[in-house]
C-alpha cells in the first residue's frame, strides 16, 4: 500500500520542495496544478529512493519549464512512499 505525505507548495520557480521531509524510501511523486476546483497532473514518477529523484528532477529543465510554462493554478508536489 501507499501512505500519502501531505502535498508540498511549490512557490516560484525554481520549483524546489523541502526535500528533508521527503523519506528516503521507495514510492512514487506526482506534479500537479490546482486551479478553479480542478487538477492537471504535470508528471507522474517513481523511484526507488523518493528523497534522491525528487532533487533529480530538479535539473530536469523540460519538466521545470513545463511546470512554469503551464496556465494558472498553483503547483505541487504530492509524493507516497511504499508500506509493505
Amino acid at each position: 500500500s501507499l501512505f500519502w505525505h501531505e502535498p508540498q507548495f511549490l512557490r516560484s520557480y525554481p520549483y524546489v520542495p523541502d526535500l528533508d521531509v521527503v523519506p528516503k524510501k521507495g514510492g512514487v511523486y506526482i506534479y500537479y496544478r490546482v486551479y478553479g476546483g480542478l487538477s492537471d497532473v504535470f508528471y507522474v514518477g517513481r523511484a526507488l529512493n523518493l528523497r534522491q529523484r525528487i532533487k533529480g528532477q530538479m535539473n530536469n529543465l523540460k519538466l521545470m519549464n513545463g511546470i512554469k510554462a503551464a496556465a494558472k493554478g498553483k503547483r505541487y508536489l504530492a509524493y507516497a512512499e511504499i508500506v509493505l
